[in-house]
């Protein structure tokens, strides 16, 4: 639920199910699902970026995965796949992921997705790594999208540093591909503060050989109040250029959003 408007999902026409809804056994072996899942690509997405995941302030979120421009989610795939089996098993460090979903209409797109991907993480000591790939097929007269991410983070302490790369290929008839990257950290300051920063780049090819540029950096501070409690301030900036490309739609404006607030884990 949206605090400020009281509408549930994370934007209009969002999914009630927006995240995990399935039924699962696990084992030490392993562990299978079966409903709505969330998708390996989302998890090293958010996983390795300072302002994990937040839609409204993680730079690499919201240019990859948040409902503008010609990211994921705006090809209709979400950070949750309906009608999906997913399977988890951890060999010699490594946690292996793999799902299929069947294909059910979108809910918030109205699109038939068919979608699969497998995906690595590997956590030992101060060093974490991922490489995930996905593929959805979005039926006749819909593109299809081909996504590649990478990524790393290394405790330094004091510090967290964080970076990946990511890549998607469309198959439509306007655009060909865009390509970005994701550098950041997290830094404790002063005892129970925690400071935070970081910086996304996409690269985005058009037929024609057109293309546009999105840059996005955000700045933030949290304090944690107690283990489960924290208050927070943080600010991003969005600049967007291109060479005529612009649809006309209202997001490639450039954007500063700012904010303060209380968060509380459950």
């Amino acid at each position: 639920m949206r605090p400020d408007t009281a509408a549930q999902g994370r934007f209009n026409g969002d999914t009630f199910y927006a995240r995990n809804a399935y039924v699962g056994l696990s084992s030490k072996a392993g562990e299978v699902q079966l409903g709505r899942v969330t998708t390996p690509f989302f998890v090293s997405t958010v996983a390795f970026n300072a302002f994990g995941d937040s839609f409204t302030f993680s730079p690499i979120v919201t240019n990859r995965v948040g409902a503008n421009n010609f990211n994921l989610a705006g090809g209709g795939s979400d950070s949750g796949w309906n009608n999906s089996v997913l399977v988890k098993t951890n060999m010699a460090g490594v946690t292996l992921t793999g799902a299929y979903s069947a294909g059910v209409t979108d809910d918030a797109t109205g699109t038939k997705q068919v979608g699969k991907t497998v995906g690595a993480m590997y956590f030992k000591g101060p060093l974490g790594l991922t490489a995930t790939w996905q593929d959805v097929e979005q039926g006749v007269g819909k593109h299809n999208m081909s996504a590649t991410i990478v990524g790393g983070s290394y405790d330094l302490k004091m510090m967290k540093v964080f970076a990946q790369w990511n890549r998607v290929q469309h198959s439509d008839a306007v655009t060909k591909d865009d390509t970005g990257y994701s550098v950041g950290a997290t830094m404790k300051v002063g005892g129970n503060n925690t400071a935070m920063v970081s910086f996304a780049k996409h690269d985005h090819n058009f037929v024609g050989n057109k293309s546009a540029e999105t840059s996005s950096w955000a700045v933030g501070l949290s304090h944690a109040v107690s283990k489960r409690t924290d208050v927070y301030a943080a600010v991003r900036d969005t600049n967007y250029t291109n060479d005529g490309v612009n649809r006309t739609n209202a997001v490639w404006a450039d954007t500063r959003v700012a904010g303060v607030g209380v968060r509380h884990r459950f």
